[in-house]
Formats: C-alpha cells, structure tokens, sequence
C-alpha cells in the first residue's frame, strides 16, 4: 500500500467543483468526503501544514503562527519551518516503525527521506533564510527564488520519477500555485480555478502511473487554508497602540510579513502581521487587556484575544502572542506584498473551510459531516498499519 497525500495550498472548500476539477471530483464520488472539514486556526500556511502531518493543533506543535517573540533574547524568531514543531510528523512515525515517506514542494515535511543533494540545499536555505539582507535580495527576484526554492522543497518532477519507481510508503505533495493565484487574482477569479485544474491533471496523471502498474494507492487530496477576496484594506494606522501608551518604532518586511515594534518608556511590544492575522507580544504582559480593549470594534478587525482566552482555539502555547486577533472577511492589509486581491489567516469560513477528499479502493463512497485537517495523519497511520502517536488529536477517518 502508498499513500499519497496532495495538498492545494489556498485551496477552499468550494473551489473544487467551481474549476470543474475533474480527476478530483471523481474521487470525490468513489471516495470518502467530508462535508465540512476546517484547517486549524491561524489560517496560516505554517500551521495548517503542520497539523496535516503531526495530526496535532497548534497548542500541542508549538507552530501558532510564522513568528513568536522570544523574551528572554529579546528576538522575534521566524518558526515557519518544522523544525521548530513540537510534535513528530508522520513522516517521522514511518521511519520509526521500518517504512519511508518523502515530501515534494513544502518546506514542512520533517522526517523526509531526501538525497543527500537536496539535504544539503535543505541546510542552505535555512542559512540564507536567517539573514534577513540577503533573503531579501532573493525574494525580490521571483525566477531566482522559485529556482533556489524547488532545490529545498523538491520539485513536482522529482515526486513523478520517484513514484514511477514506486520508492516510498508515503508521499506528501504540495502545490502552490493556488494559493500565489488567490493572493494575486482573488479567489474567485478564472486564474485561480485555472491553477486548480492545472493541479487537477496532476493528480489524475499521478493515479493513471499507480493504475497502469497495478499498484494499491490511497489518495487523499486536502489544503492548509483557504482563502478570502480582498476588497477593501487597512493600513498601519489600523495598527496604532497609541492610546494603549505604546507608540509604533519601527516597522520592517521579512518574508512577505510585517514585523512592527513598539516602545512605551522602557517597555517595549512587538507584532507580527502575516496575512490576514496578527499576534502583540509585550514585555509588559500586564497591558494585555487596555491593548486588546483597544483593537475591539476598530474597523475591520475581529476575533481580538487574549493569550488566556486561546484554549477554544486550541491555541493555548506559551509561543503565542499576548493579544492576537484577525481581520474581519473582505479586509486585508495594504502594506504585504501578497495581499492583492485574495489573502488568509482570518477566522471565518472562506479562511477555514478546505476540502478532505479520501480514496481508496474498496472503501466506497460515504460522506462525514465534520472533520479536521488533524485528522488527516492518524488516518494515514492507519492506512499503513500503524497505531496513532500519542501525540495525535485527530481521528481516525477510515475505519476498514
């Protein structure tokens, strides 16, 4: 038995049938489908890959966001890489129980059998991304990133040649395509059903190589997120904590984010603006409330918290900010490079709904009405014949 796992980065749920995603929707009718299946809240490509492959929330793997502000250093440290997750990844059970699972086009995917190549490109882009100068210069050259990138990730080519040969127990697949589409086109636009398709043929050419040599494959097919049209946006002044006493310092771009500073007298506040949502660390924990009083009711903010508010989010993680909150549907923010018309990170559905798609041969069709992206890892688990980890939060969602 394979697994393979494809994910439609930005993908939401009702994307599919819109594109008329043909080799999905097919699936869709021999397979297991979940009514409605949520993402874990941030809406972030970070945390909604990690909860996909550790079958765990962001309370339990650490990753609550892309960034967290470490107070002892005094440093806003970037997370977006696995390496920072607090629990194992399936790919990492695989190994332990004797199989091999291998991940193409995400920079999560720990526990990935990679040649000694693309190990060496793996601890080159984590170098670079450390310094914020020279990641900056490549960013601002999308043909040089894209070309360094697929070296660190693996490229869509690299899965063809390996399933072909039929390598691995497990491979986890992710496209991109759809989310850059939302971001730049809206995703209710004709290039983003466009890139879903383009996605589409590749799922379909993946199932015609396991069926022209007869071998047993599950394929599931989900996303991290998914994504909201843009159409009105705020600027840094929807940010301002000046009535909190905490006047804005300094404001810096990494990685497509923003990262904002904040001094009142001695003490200082930082946040972290990726996408749609927004994380306030304060070295002075005991402002919290007057800052989340502040941000409430503002225009086009929603869903303010406070850190000992997050358990209902299961959010609850000593890494997350002390106020965090989200942009109501229809907002995004005017200063991020990736918000054009489409962008995510918010609570509402648009954000949070993505497709589960679940096929395997001899299972037959039946729907589920709820389900999570958490659930995805220990149902792979149980495909291959391993019990869940501890760790798992998630359901298993075949039962044969």
């Amino acid at each position: 038995m394979t697994v393979v796992v494809f994910l439609l980065d930005g993908c939401r749920a009702d994307a599919l049938a819109k594109a008329k995603a043909g080799n999905i929707l097919g699936l869709m009718e021999e397979g297991v489908v979940a009514k409605r299946c949520r993402t874990v809240y941030p809406s972030l490509t970070g945390p909604g890959h990690v909860s996909i492959l550790t079958g765990a929330y962001p309370e339990r793997t650490g990753i609550v966001g892309h960034f967290y502000w470490d107070r002892k250093s005094r440093k806003i440290l970037d997370i977006f890489s696995d390496k920072y997750c607090m629990s194992k990844t399936v790919l990492e059970l695989l190994t332990e129980h004797g199989m091999e699972g291998a991940s193409f086009g995400s920079y999560m995917g720990r526990g990935s059998a990679d040649g000694r190549f693309r190990r060496a490109a793996k601890k080159s882009a984590s170098w670079i991304s450390g310094r914020k100068s020279l990641m900056g210069m490549i960013e601002r050259s999308p043909s040089i990133y894209k070309f360094l990138r697929g070296f660190a990730v693996g490229r869509y080519s690299g899965f063809e040649r390996d399933f072909q040969k039929g390598g691995h127990d497990m491979y986890y697949v992710a496209f991109n395509e759809v989310d850059k589409a939302g971001h730049v086109h809206g995703p209710e636009s004709p290039e983003y059903f466009e890139a879903i398709k383009e996605c589409d043929e590749k799922v379909g050419e993946a199932i015609q190589v396991a069926e022209k040599a007869g071998r047993e494959v599950t394929v599931v097919v989900t996303s991290d997120h998914g994504q909201t049209s843009v159409r009105e946006k705020l600027g840094l002044g929807a940010l301002s904590l000046e009535e909190a006493g905490y006047g804005m310092d300094g404001s810096v771009d990494v990685s497509g984010a923003r990262i904002i500073t904040y001094k009142k007298g001695g003490e200082t506040a930082v946040a972290a603006v990726v996408s749609r949502h927004v994380q306030i660390w304060l070295s002075r924990p005991g402002d919290a409330a007057d800052v989340a009083e502040l941000l409430e009711g503002r225009k086009g903010i929603e869903h303010v918290i406070l850190k000992e508010e997050a358990k209902a989010d299961h959010l609850a993680h000593e890494r997350l900010g002390d106020v965090s909150f989200c942009l109501a549907p229809g907002y995004g923010f005017e200063f991020l490079p990736n918000c054009v018309k489409g962008d995510h990170g918010g609570i509402d559905p648009a954000d949070m709904e993505v497709p589960l798609v679940i096929y395997k041969k001899g299972v037959g069709h039946f729907e589920i009405g709820e389900a999570s992206t958490v659930d995805v890892a220990p149902t792979l688990l149980h495909v291959l014949g391993i019990p869940p980890a501890g760790q798992m939060q998630g359901r298993v969602l075949l039962r044969t």
